[in-house]
This record gives C-alpha cells, sequence and structure tokens, in this order.
C-alpha cells in the first residue's frame, strides 16, 4: 500500500486578479504537516481511503463586488482507491462569473520525495457533462 500527500493549491479568481498576497508556493509549514500526515495510517483511519491532513482558506472581497479565493490543502492517500481518486483534481466554475486554477501541485512520495506536477501538460478546462444530460445550456 502506497501512502501518498497530495499539496493542492488552487487560486480562484473572480472577474479580476487583485492584490493577494503571493501564495504559490504555500502558506502552511510543510514540516509540521508532514508530521502530522505522519500520524495518519490505515489503522487510525480504518474505513477512509484518503485523509485530509490540513487545509487553508482565504477570501479576500473587495468593495466593487470582485473576489480571489485561495486554497492550500494537504492529503494523505491511504489505499489504492484514493490513489486512484487523486489522480484527479476539480474545479468548477461558470465562466462569465469567474476563473478557476491551479497555481501549484505536487506529490510528496513515501520516501519524501517530493514531485512538482507539470500544470500546463496536466490541466485543461472542460464543460461539465452532466449538464448536457440535464439539457442545461449554459452559451458561456
Amino acid at each position: 500500500m502506497t501512502h501518498r500527500l497530495i499539496i493542492a493549491l488552487l487560486l480562484s479568481v473572480a472577474f479580476q486578479a487583485m492584490a493577494l498576497p503571493d501564495y504559490s508556493k504555500g502558506v502552511l509549514d510543510v514540516a509540521k504537516v508532514m508530521a502530522e500526515a505522519a500520524k495518519v495510517t490505515a489503522e487510525k483511519f480504518p474505513n477512509s481511503d484518503d485523509v485530509l491532513v490540513d487545509d487553508y482558506i482565504v477570501h479576500e472581497f473587495e468593495p466593487d463586488g470582485t473576489a480571489i479565493s485561495y486554497d492550500e490543502t494537504f492529503f494523505k492517500v491511504l489505499t489504492e482507491k484514493g490513489r486512484r481518486g487523486a489522480t484527479t483534481l476539480s474545479r468548477h466554475f461558470t465562466l462569465p462569473y469567474g476563473t478557476a486554477g491551479y497555481t501549484f501541485v505536487e506529490v510528496i512520495k513515501p520516501d519524501g520525495t517530493r514531485v512538482p506536477v507539470d500544470l500546463k501538460t496536466k490541466s485543461k478546462v472542460m464543460v461539465n457533462r452532466s449538464q448536457m444530460s440535464s439539457n442545461i445550456y449554459n452559451p458561456n
């Protein structure tokens, strides 16, 4: 069984980019998160495929109604099913009202090796297929 810790940093921007501090390399102390992640085992969480180890979310709202959100998430994969589920990270948005994207994603392997994910080649924007099956037409 492989145990992996996934770091997903999400930068979600609505309408326009604003002057938020640079969170592109994270806010949380990775050493402390890794210490906490070491305590997460399949024995302690027998019904879990993955476990949220830590999460940090910032929302900043402007008087003109625009906003920006930042989400730094660490989760530990405990099972093969969890690993398969962690191969895809999704964020949902409606284009005229906002956008969403990842600024930094990294996989920390069981031996501590940190592997950054190439976001240019590994990410894409797709239409939610459930809109089609529900006969919802969104021209944006």
